[in-house]
């Protein structure tokens, strides 16, 4: 095989690193949602209406419930437990403790007076249950979910483990609330780095908007700098 064919090799091989590396930049540099894209159509400020509990599941929670309602036991918003809506506008979130660590939460419409399921459970995504699945990141202790919501968003971040026999993958949850149902937006999973837990979009690279918070994880092929870069040009183009 003579020069000018192993040049050619090197070339084409050199082109498909570089390809490669530019799909799975831009698919790195994907932003999670974010509260300000979903942004609630309006801010309830009203007397919050009675809940309407029904079902038995709802019924076995009365109390819980309608102290959130009226009182605001249960319901944080701005760091303080208050009364009145503290998510998409117009609903009430509450959260209560039912042992070490275990966390139930219901919503109630502050206009109708009607009463949902969060949308995760210890039973899946979508199951009709107000226990929170814990959240098991590897071998650490299993601690309430991270739950994350705002009055003026629709979004719900939550981070948690669906299925709580084993060593189970866990998961940040992006869910949006729209005409009165779930939907779940997205999933990362998580993983633990030096005893803290995180989300693959934690780190600079994929939160930086025009990425430019460096290339650590990439590939070591990317970090010659000429591939770096061209990936850096591929990142911003898929940004657009």
């Amino acid at each position: 095989m003579n020069v000018l064919a192993h040049s050619e090799i090197r070339v084409r091989a050199a082109a498909l690193f570089l390809v490669a590396g530019c799909v799975w930049a831009q698919t790195r540099s994907g932003a999670p949602p974010r509260f300000e894209d979903y942004p609630a159509s309006e801010i309830f400020s009203g007397t919050p209406t009675a809940p309407k509990l029904a079902p038995p599941a709802e019924q076995s929670y009365a109390e819980q419930i309608r102290d959130g309602v009226e009182k605001g036991y249960g319901v944080f918003r701005d760091s303080k437990e208050q009364r009145g809506p503290n998510f998409a506008g117009n609903q009430i979130v509450i959260q209560w403790g039912c042992g070490a660590p275990c966390l139930r939460m219901a919503i109630v419409d502050a206009r109708t007076g009607d009463v949902y399921y969060p949308p995760i459970s210890i039973n899946g995504v979508g199951a009709r249950s107000f226990d929170l699945p814990l959240l098991m990141i590897g071998d650490s202790v299993p601690q309430n979910p991270e739950v994350q919501f705002r009055l003026n968003s629709s979004l719900m971040i939550i981070k948690a483990t669906p299925n709580q026999s084993g060593r189970q993958p866990s998961y940040t949850y992006y869910f949006l609330w729209r005409q009165n149902r779930w939907t779940l937006l997205r999933k990362v999973p998580l993983v633990k780095n030096t005893g803290t837990v995180h989300s693959i979009h934690d780190y600079p690279f994929s939160q930086t908007p025009r990425c430019g918070g460096g290339f650590a994880g990439l590939p070591p092929f990317t970090r010659i700098p000429v591939l770096s870069r061209f990936l850096a040009i591929c990142c911003r183009n898929g940004r657009r």
